[in-house]
């Protein structure tokens, strides 16, 4: 007989754990039995995570940091009661029972039986409910789909923009002539002290496209830049890698 434990809760995964016990041992913890369409709720640590057990789970019983839902279907709807534990009425009454510093618990049974909960006296009502918020959630899921799809698109569209703003007919002219251009350079690595001053020293892997850059991971001193071929650029300079990045 399998022993479900938390992390079947928390996984929603009922092919987990190797804990069983024998026929004996089962029958002496009949009062921990979980039953297919049983809720288990996890109660220590990670609180609040429930699942549903299916009907081909094994037969078993739930260890010491699960509790067990057993829901009279005459007067609440599965789904609702789902819904509704997922809500921060349910899952703040929670936090707020747990007791413990390092590791979180929910006490006991007691404390989730004194947990007022709305309940619509009418399952007719009670589907309502449901058949609304899983219109709503299957728009948000559309939503979700749209932001990916556009995501996706964007640095075509973004490429296709500048394609078409700079397929300019005027003269073109070198790039040298327009611009200042020179290299950095990288101050010898073995002295150690070109590497404790105070003036920003950036490589090519800190360049973010089209941000500022207020400081670097590393610093050099005054010593480093006259001892190698590093050179100090002023405020508003453009930088552009030419390795790796």
């Amino acid at each position: 007989y399998k022993v479900y434990e938390q992390k079947h809760a928390i996984n929603n995964n009922f092919d987990l754990g190797t804990y069983y016990i024998d026929e004996k041992k089962f029958k002496e913890m009949s009062a921990f039995k979980v039953r297919p369409g049983d809720f288990i709720i996890s109660c220590s640590g990670t609180i609040g995570k429930m699942a549903e057990i299916p009907a081909d789970a094994k037969e078993g019983i739930i260890n010491q940091a699960l509790l067990k839902i057993t829901i009279d279907e005459r007067k609440v709807l599965k789904k609702y009661f789902c819904y509704l534990w997922e809500s921060n009425l349910i899952q703040k009454y929670l936090s707020k029972v747990s007791r413990g510093v390092a590791i979180k618990n929910v006490p006991s049974v007691k404390d989730l039986k004194k947990i007022n909960i709305p309940i619509p006296n009418s399952l007719k009502e009670q589907q309502q409910i449901v058949d609304e918020i899983e219109k709503q959630f299957t728009r948000l899921d559309a939503s979700v789909k749209d932001l990916k799809s556009v995501k996706g698109k964007f640095e075509v569209y973004r490429k296709s923009v500048l394609k078409k703003v700079f397929n300019l007919e005027c003269e073109f002219k070198p790039l040298g002539t327009l611009l200042k251009t020179t290299s950095g350079g990288t101050p010898y690595r073995a002295n150690k002290s070109f590497y404790q001053g105070t003036i920003p020293w950036l490589k090519s892997g800190e360049l973010c496209d089209n941000l500022n850059i207020l400081d670097s991971e590393e610093h050099i001193t005054e010593e480093a830049i006259d001892k190698s071929s590093a050179k100090l650029f002023p405020k508003n300079s453009v930088l552009i890698a030419m390795y790796g990045a």
